[in-house]
């Protein structure tokens, strides 16, 4: 079922993301048997099976609750996300979640709250035009919006400037345009960049072929240098 496919990605980006260690996102997705057992429960349909409190799967058809179902809003899913985080929901995030542009720019969202934020836009179908600036989401906030951009593939423009992404967030990024067929539009001007960032983002770009607009790659050319990233600006200032 492909709704149960996308369900199970949403909670396990979650479980993935909540330690704030320096893994790379590769080495967080390692499968681990505790992390599978706990998304294979509460993630699926009113048709298929459910969990009873002592742990045994309820038939299909069966449910302790049958008036929770699926959101397909994503709100249920970011609440949970928010309490298992320990961040205050957005109530403007709430309430413009459906809507074709999200624009939350200066909300102090932070790593955790960006975090919180990024699980139900993994299945989310109505947002085409994404600002996230000035959160100060820092290089964990900025890992979670990039795996949440590898699935997604709804979102067209991106703008995660000012967020002090750093290199982590820079090689997070790289792995995320190396992937995604979606974006033509990305902001990363503002993001503390260094050639370290520059070689992880230089190529990442030269890759992607469907990014029509990137700000912040003359900037980041012109502090460091770096010989990919000088290849990506005249192409995609031809």
């Amino acid at each position: 079922m492909v709704h149960g496919k996308k369900l199970v990605k949403e909670t396990l980006l979650l479980s993935v993301l909540e330690d704030g260690d320096e893994e790379t996102e590769s080495e967080k997705l390692l499968p681990e048997e505790h992390k599978a057992a706990r998304t294979e429960v509460d993630t699926r349909g009113p048709k298929d099976q459910h969990s009873k409190p002592d742990g045994n799967v309820l038939d299909r058809g069966e449910s302790e609750d049958k008036g929770k179902l699926y959101d397909p809003t994503g709100r249920t899913c970011y609440m949970e996300a928010c309490e298992r985080l320990q961040v205050v929901p957005v109530p403007y995030f709430l309430r413009h979640m459906q809507d074709n542009e999200l624009s939350m720019m200066y909300y102090g969202l932070g790593p955790q709250g960006t975090k919180a934020l990024a699980v139900p836009l993994v299945t989310n179908t109505s947002i085409l035009r994404l600002n996230l600036r000035d959160n100060w989401m820092e290089g964990m906030g900025g890992a979670a919006i990039a795996e949440m951009l590898k699935e997604n593939c709804y979102i067209t423009e991106v703008d995660l400037s000012d967020n002090n992404l750093g290199d982590r967030g820079a090689r997070a990024i790289a792995a995320m345009l190396k992937e995604n067929s979606t974006l033509v539009s990305l902001n990363l001007s503002g993001n503390h960049f260094t050639t370290r960032s520059a070689e992880h983002l230089g190529p990442a770009l030269i890759t992607n072929t469907k990014l029509q607009h990137s700000t912040s790659a003359t900037t980041l050319w012109e502090s460091t240098q770096d010989k990919h990233w000088g290849t990506h600006c005249q192409r995609t200032r031809g």
